[in-house]
């Protein structure tokens, strides 16, 4: 009987395998190929007795929650559980063909979408290793159009090169960089440490580059394997939006993989004091468990098939392995080692948040009582919470009155102590404290400025911050443009932002001699068309155009909701 994992293989010799290095018209490169359209793709693949082996291995952490995602939305499982037990296979076909698959609940069955044909040179304990660790740290990455023809393996893999950013130094991340780079992707491996490779494709950056953090500077990239941490919405903040739906949004990433497994995370959490005797604590925990089996994806077979054929093979002694005795199996599971626990515990990082410079950050509600109408794009919503606005409605340009009786300072005073407090600041930014503080400095010293509202529990303020802070420094003596910031939490500063009429942050709020510019501007990234034009204005001497201000492009980020 002719297996159907063999009728695919035979249509994918190696000058035509996904993303192969073949020299093919770019036509042909771009051009998504289908793999199998046989009626019996779906039936098993059996191996005979003949050198028949299997090695058992768990998966568990967020490297689990990765492959399970991926299962579901290739529509394969709709469960949920913490770790699972993977049996890869190895032995010869009925006709006399080495392979190796992730064998399904019955003995010496494969998945036929997870079959690949063993090289002469390659052992089978090393293709083993090398399916289950290119399962999530390669496979899971890589762009599929599933479901064509009707038959749950008849799917379809682009062979147009991806980019895909690294996250981390370790053997694991560099393995991977070199296996991506091996099917004609584009790599960036983001890391603190210095790394050279010799692959052409593979770039290595550092977290962030001139005070602009990777995902800012890469633009637009298609996958994101994170070997140091876990962003999956699990472990998401407090936030509307995750940070792999702002990966999304934003840079186009349309995957988002984690290979950081359960001793990882514990490890990292506890430290070295006590962090070893909770990952072991951790394994013993998995010989009691009852673990899944779950389905091999569509097409794993044709990416390690791929792998296979340019020479990249994973051993597992790269790494240190945990066993987990069960009743019916002996598994390995991986590790942490001290160089993952440095790297990740010396990224940079938020003093008070803890999180990682460099991934995209959202913006905070300050009062949560935003409506639907007001979160509109390309809007300048005039909000009526704030007395200030109110009266600016009534009278153009007025200025901005006490709502409590104070002595207004001389301009000349007001305007020394300002520049005095200025001069004290290494970025050569004005800070100051609440409506008090505006006041003080801003409205009584007639300053033409720009006020940075800001809290620390904003990561998107935090990402700003640099930046903003360098564009400071970079304009001084250039621009009679007062460079400010304001935090807007605390009693103090949510008076502040209900004075002006901000309800989220980060907003920038502009000045003219003392007077409110226009409206708040909501700015998620640096560089800003939308704040370069609303300054450019402001010099100027013109009045206020939201039309002007806004400008013509209608996908810009940042544009103001206020």
């Amino acid at each position: 009987m002719r297996s159907s994992a063999l009728a695919v293989l035979a249509l994918l010799p190696s000058s035509l395998l996904a993303f192969s290095l073949s020299s093919s018209s770019q036509s042909t490169s771009k051009a998504l190929r289908q793999l199998s359209s046989s009626t019996d793709a779906d039936a098993p693949v059996l191996l005979t007795d003949i050198n028949y082996k299997e090695y058992w291995a768990i998966v568990d952490g967020a490297e689990w929650r990765s492959m399970e995602r991926h299962l579901k939305e290739e529509g394969l499982i709709n469960t949920q559980s913490f770790a699972a037990a993977l049996c890869f296979a190895t032995g010869t076909t009925e006709e006399g063909e080495r392979v190796v698959g992730l064998r399904n609940n019955a003995s010496r069955q494969l998945y036929p979408s997870s079959v690949a044909r063993i090289p002469m040179k390659v052992s089978d304990q090393l293709a083993a290793q090398t399916m289950q660790f290119a399962w999530a740290a390669v496979h899971c990455l890589l762009p599929t159009i599933a479901d064509i023809g009707g038959s749950s393996q008849s799917s379809m893999i682009s062979t147009e090169p991806i980019t895909v950013a690294i996250i981390g130094s370790n053997d694991y991340a560099q393995m991977a960089a070199r296996a991506l780079a091996a099917l004609k992707c584009q790599v960036h491996v983001v890391t603190t440490k210095a790394l050279k490779f010799s692959e052409s494709n593979i770039n290595v950056m550092p977290p962030s580059e001139n005070e602009m953090g990777f995902a800012a500077k890469l633009g637009k990239f298609d996958a994101l394997l994170d070997t140091l941490g876990d962003e999956s919405p699990s472990m998401a903040s407090f936030s509307e939006e995750t940070v792999i739906d702002l990966l999304k949004s934003r840079h186009n990433c349309q995957q988002y993989v984690s290979t950081v497994t359960r001793q990882q995370q514990l490890f990292s959490e506890a430290g070295m004091l006590s962090g070893s005797g909770r990952a072991k604590a951790h394994v013993e925990k998995l010989a009691g468990a009852q673990l899944p089996q779950p389905p091999a994806p569509k097409q794993l077979g044709t990416t390690i098939q791929s792998l296979l054929n340019a020479g990249i093979t994973w051993p597992a002694s790269k790494i240190p392995t945990s066993t987990v005795k069960q009743e019916d199996f002996t598994a390995t599971v991986r590790g942490w080692t001290m160089g993952e626990y440095w790297e990740s515990s010396t990224w940079p990082r938020d003093i008070e948040s803890n999180a990682r410079f460099g991934f995209p950050t959202t913006s905070f509600s300050l009062w949560m009582e935003k409506t639907h109408d007001e979160e509109d794009e390309g809007e300048m919503v005039v909000r009526n919470t704030s007395p200030l606005l109110n009266m600016l409605r009534e009278q153009k340009n007025a200025p901005i009155r006490d709502r409590t009786p104070r002595t207004k300072k001389p301009v000349g005073e007001a305007t020394a102590a300002a520049r005095e407090r200025q001069e004290q600041n290494p970025h050569n930014i004005l800070q100051f404290q609440g409506v008090r503080g505006l006041q003080d400095y801003i409205v009584d010293g007639e300053l033409t400025g720009c006020v940075f509202l800001s809290a620390p529990f904003c990561r998107t303020c935090r990402y700003l911050r640099p930046q903003y802070q360098r564009l400071s420094r970079l304009q001084k003596g250039k621009r009679d443009i007062v460079f400010c910031q304001a935090d807007a939490t605390g009693e103090i500063g949510k008076e502040l932002g209900r004075y002006l009429g901000v309800d989220a942050v980060p907003s920038f709020i502009l000045f003219r001699k003392g007077e409110v510019y226009g409206f708040p501007l909501s700015v998620t990234k640096f560089p800003s068309p939308l704040l370069d034009r609303a300054l450019q204005s402001l010099e100027s001497g013109k009045e206020w155009d939201s039309e002007t201000i806004r400008g013509n492009d209608d996908d810009e980020e940042e544009e103001s909701e206020q």
